[in-house]
């Protein structure tokens, strides 16, 4: 499952359409409870939000959780770890989801490293730790072509374990919200 996930981000944004193959842009019926090989969990779009649980390959446990603006998805944000994401692999682990998403979207266009300022001061058997430990963590941003998207990978920790986040913006649907923000105002 974690080479059909490397191979989905690396096909090239047109031959699929829709980032994470979601119903971006149409309205999901209330019903809407089936994604992939995941299982819903909960939630559903009156609430606003909605979550799916899976596992790419056997080592990556995976997560899906949908955000809802009316019944539009307008956030995706797909978690895999922390199982697969060790002190000795999240880099390697992270870089393998960067470069899927460099060859599906094109280059990134920003790349913040968060340190805090200990991190100076300790010793670390590997890199990892000190992301592990809360003291650094990785962001990576792209926007796809066409402006409908942007697209954010993390690599961080919580309750010390390492995670990788792939974030999905819906840009049209935040445009739609602020146009009926300002009419109001």
């Amino acid at each position: 499952m974690l080479r059909v996930l490397l191979i989905v981000l690396m096909l090239p944004a047109a031959a699929l359409g829709n980032p994470l193959g979601l119903p971006w842009g149409e309205e999901v019926s209330d019903s809407y409870r089936e994604y992939k090989d995941y299982k819903y969990l909960w939630g559903d779009t009156n609430w606003g939000y909605m979550r799916f649980l899976g596992w790419l390959g056997d080592d990556f446990r995976s997560e899906i959780l949908l955000e809802f603006a009316g019944k539009k998805i307008g956030k995706a944000y797909l978690l895999l770890g922390p199982e697969g994401i060790t002190e000795s692999n999240c880099f390697k682990q992270y870089n393998k989801i960067v470069q899927g998403l460099n060859t599906k979207y094109g280059k990134y266009y920003r790349r913040n490293v968060m340190k805090e300022s200990l991190i100076d001061e300790l010793v670390f058997v590997s890199e990892c730790y000190a992301m592990r430990v809360g003291l650094a963590e990785i962001e990576t941003k792209w926007r796809t072509k066409d402006k409908k998207f942007e697209i954010n990978a993390y690599l961080f920790s919580d309750d010390n374990e390492l995670y990788i986040e792939v974030e999905y913006v819906y840009l049209p649907l935040g445009v739609i919200k602020r146009k009926g923000l300002h009419e109001h105002l």
